[in-house]
């Protein structure tokens, strides 16, 4: 039972019910709430209830307990505060989706960029092989032109203007 039930049976305030509970000498335990529960013998608690006189007034009070309004008053609020944090989610909600679509073209055109990269590098990579077989022929062809050079050099020179102008 709570704290102002408990005290209730017992006839003294919820607070006295609280301390008894923190010293141990009623069992109880704290819900996920943080609200205090406590067990009671109904039998043994009318037996020290008809003992002692009550202590505090509003214990003796049977209508509706005082406590009701503020819970009723605190629900209000908490409804209030959730349904502000709603709408202010719901804002940055929207902030987040205009964002999304302003951002969406640039992401698609990275993308596409990403994919024009990708393919530029396997060009590039063809080029490369094909520039190094370039220059294989190149330094092939300058042996063989060297050699041919020096095959020319050797030979013996024509003299006169017809003979030069033949020769080739």
């Amino acid at each position: 039972m709570s704290l102002a039930e408990a005290g209730e049976v017992l006839g003294i305030a919820p607070n006295s019910v609280r301390s008894r509970w923190k010293a141990g000498k009623i069992r109880g335990e704290r819900d996920n709430e943080q609200k205090v529960w406590v067990w009671l013998d109904r039998e043994k608690a009318a037996n020290d209830k008809a003992s002692k006189p009550p202590v505090s007034k509003r214990s003796k009070d049977t209508s509706k307990p005082s406590f009701e309004p503020s819970i009723e008053g605190s629900k209000d609020k908490a409804i209030s505060a959730l349904e502000a944090h709603v709408q202010t989610l719901a804002e940055q909600l929207s902030v987040a989706n205009a964002e999304i679509d302003r951002l969406r073209p640039k992401a698609e055109a990275a993308d596409r960029l990403e994919a024009e990269g990708e393919g530029l590098r396997g060009q590039l990579a063809i080029r490369a092989e094909q520039l190094e077989e370039l220059r294989r022929i190149l330094a092939e062809a300058k042996t063989d032109h060297a050699e041919e050079l020096r095959r020319l050099m050797e030979q013996p020179r024509m003299k006169g203007f017809f003979a030069r102008l033949f020769s080739r």
